[in-house]
């Protein structure tokens, strides 16, 4: 549905309903786990309710998202690679992630949501983002063989169901997600990660 040989000039908009098929690994076991839940549903309804929040391209401090890599490369000093600039996601700040999350599973309701912001932006719009704060960036476009991506959260029923909308955007998260790594490499030696 989103998956394309030549760029397009907008995103195509997902619904919860639309017709999905895996391409991976990790979307086949998301997948899995809603049918799991949907078919537990059946039978014990009166016990649970289940939301299943559908995240698209989740972005934030500390991650190995795209645009924390891009960030700790260029305070490296490194070139970024760029794949397909005229590329479409619909990027969601991990704190709105997280809002809506919190909000989901307050509400009682059983079933699937898409959890973005409803507003897609092309990689292009990244790199401009990123360049405003590192104007000596070095970058290299490569060639690939995968399709062009152009997809955008239908947000209607996220909408309806919890009365609120992600509010955050690139323009204001990359200038956090940058703080925090340079903040983060001048720590290097204070951070841990305990399991």
């Amino acid at each position: 549905l989103y998956n394309f040989d030549i760029p397009k000039s907008k995103p195509v908009k997902l619904k919860e309903t639309d017709h999905i098929s895996p391409r991976n690994l990790t979307g086949l076991s998301k997948l899995a786990h809603e049918m799991e839940l949907e078919f537990l549903s059946y039978f014990k309804s009166d016990k649970f309710t289940s939301i299943c929040a559908r995240i698209y391209r989740g972005y934030g401090k500390n991650s190995r998202d795209v645009i924390s890599r891009w960030v700790r490369d260029l305070l490296a000093n490194k070139k970024i690679l760029v794949y397909s600039p005229e590329g479409w996601f619909d990027y969601i700040y991990a704190g709105d992630s997280a809002e809506g999350l919190i909000r989901l599973s307050n509400i009682g309701e059983t079933g699937i949501v898409n959890l973005g912001t409803g507003r897609s932006r092309k990689v292009a719009d990244v790199i401009k983002v990123l360049q405003k704060h590192f104007p000596e960036m070095q970058l290299e476009y490569l060639n690939s063989d995968i399709k062009f991506e152009s997809s955008e959260a239908d947000i209607t029923k996220l909408q309806s169901l919890v009365n609120w909308l992600p509010e955050r955007y690139l323009e204001d998260t990359i200038p956090e997600i940058i703080k925090f790594e340079k903040n983060r490499n001048s720590n290097e030696s204070k951070l841990r990660n305990v399991l």
